[in-house]
């Protein structure tokens, strides 16, 4: 029995070993020469739709598996991209991307392919420079940011009307709600964000630190619980 046992475990492993070998990989470097903006990319992510969505330090790309096509800075279009560095992406329940720059965040929408800076919608957007990006159970938007050495975490309460005034020039601009919670400097530039989502009483989709548990982990393996 235990020379059958080896010799099943022998014909598995070498079994597994032939499947490995058997996979081919292909790998395709993207350059400029494809289309992408700049060489250095600084953020990467997958769409619900499969684009890969790629973030450079001059400006956004999307590659459909072929080809490129990029979005640069231009300072003249209302609704295009205003800044170059890429520094964080997210999608949310409605395939509008959420787009983080070192100057602040940005909404995207892939249809209409229309920037709309979060700054034009409320005085109490986050700026500076967006580092980590996040879209909870409840479609809200969660990002960190860096401004004058202040680390700050904000929640954005995500409007269903982002879609039509991105998508419409005559549509009126949707109202969001925005909280903002400073922290120590202490913090620094390690500080890295996930979500734990809780209910609480009737009203689960209000914003608000709250309704949440997040976990700030940081250098020395310390724990914040906000």
């Amino acid at each position: 029995m235990r020379n059958r046992a080896i010799f099943t475990l022998i014909v598995l492993l070498a079994t597994l070993k032939q499947i490995a070998f058997s996979q081919q990989f292909h790998v395709r470097t993207i350059t400029t020469e494809d289309g992408l903006s700049h060489g250095y990319v600084s953020s990467l992510f997958q769409d619900s739709r499969g684009y890969i969505w790629i973030g450079t330090i001059y400006g956004l790309n999307r590659y459909d598996g072929y080809q490129c096509k990029s979005y640069t800075p231009n300072q003249l279009d209302a609704w295009a991209l205003h800044t170059a560095i890429i520094t964080a992406m997210a999608e949310d329940q409605n395939g509008m991307l959420w787009i983080g720059t070192d100057n602040g965040l940005a909404l995207f929408n892939p249809y209409s392919e229309k920037f709309v800076p979060l700054a034009n919608l409320n005085s109490k957007a986050p700026t500076g420079f967006i580092r980590d990006l996040l879209v909870d159970g409840n479609n809200n938007i969660w990002c960190t940011n860096l401004e004058g050495g202040t680390t700050n975490i904000c929640a954005i309460q995500n409007n269903a009307k982002l879609f039509t005034y991105s998508s419409q020039e005559t549509a009126p601009k949707p109202a969001l709600e925005i909280t903002s919670l400073n922290l120590p400097e202490t913090f620094g530039h390690s500080l890295r964000l996930f979500f734990q989502t809780q209910k609480f009483g009737s009203t689960p989709n209000s914003v608000g630190f709250h309704i949440f548990t997040a976990c700030m982990n940081y250098q020395f393996s310390q724990q914040h619980w906000v």
